[in-house]
C-alpha cells in the first residue's frame, strides 16, 4: 500500500476546512459556548463541509473528486469555498442569535452584569458566604483583566428574622471591598 500524497492530505485538509470555518463563525455568532470533543468538530465540520462542497460543485461545475483535486487551488476555486464557508457559518449565526439567542451574551456573567450596572447609578444587595446581606450603592466592580471585586459606598447591613422580615438596617461606613471569594450572590437595583 502507497502512503498518501502531500496532495492528497491537503485534499483532506481542505475538505475539512470549510465546514470548520462555518462551525467556528456559527458559534461565535450564535453565543453558543459549550464544549465540543475533537471529534465531535471534526465530524460536524466534515458533515458541513459536504453541504458546502454540493453547493460548490453547483456553482463551479466541479463534479467528481478527481477534478475537485485538480482545481480546488485556483484562486476563483478558493474565493468561492470561502465565500461559501463565511455564508454556511454566519447567515445561520444571525438567524440563531436574533430569532432564539438575542439576550446572550458571550462572556463572564459577572463582568457582563457588573459592566451593564455600572454604566447608571446602581444599587446592589449582596449576600455573602457567611450569611450576612449588604445593600448599597455600585462603586467600582472588577473587569476582565482585574480581580473579581466590588467596592460599595452607602453601606447598610441588613438583619432579618427567621420569616426573612427586615428587622433593622445598620450603616456600615463609608466604603467596603468585596472580593469574589466573599460573594455568594448578588441583586441589581436601580434604588434603595
Amino acid at each position: 500500500m502507497a502512503l498518501p500524497s502531500l496532495a492528497d492530505a491537503m485534499l483532506v485538509v481542505t475538505l475539512i476546512i470549510p465546514g470548520f470555518i462555518s462551525l467556528v463563525l456559527f458559534r461565535k455568532i450564535s453565543v453558543l459556548e459549550r464544549k465540543i470533543s475533537d471529534l465531535e468538530l471534526v465530524v460536524s465540520s466534515l458533515f458541513v463541509s459536504v453541504l458546502i462542497y454540493y453547493l460548490f460543485s453547483l456553482v463551479t461545475g466541479i463534479k467528481d473528486i478527481d477534478s475537485l483535486r485538480d482545481k480546488i487551488f485556483f484562486s476563483e476555486n478558493l474565493v468561492i469555498l470561502f465565500g461559501l464557508s463565511l455564508i454556511f457559518g454566519i447567515v445561520p449565526g444571525l438567524v440563531v442569535k436574533l430569532g432564539f439567542r438575542r439576550n446572550v451574551f458571550m462572556g463572564s456573567c459577572w463582568t457582563l452584569s457588573l459592566e451593564k450596572a455600572s454604566k447608571r447609578v446602581s444599587y446592589i444587595l449582596i449576600y455573602t458566604q457567611d450569611g450576612l446581606e449588604y445593600k448599597g450603592q455600585l462603586h467600582y466592580s472588577g473587569g476582565v483583566e482585574t480581580l473579581h471585586e466590588i467596592t460599595m459606598r452607602e453601606l447598610k447591613l441588613i438583619l432579618r428574622d427567621k420569616n426573612w422580615k427586615v428587622l433593622r438596617e445598620i450603616k456600615m461606613g463609608e466604603e467596603i471591598l468585596f472580593g469574589e471569594k466573599d460573594i455568594k450572590r448578588i441583586v441589581f437595583f436601580e434604588k434603595v
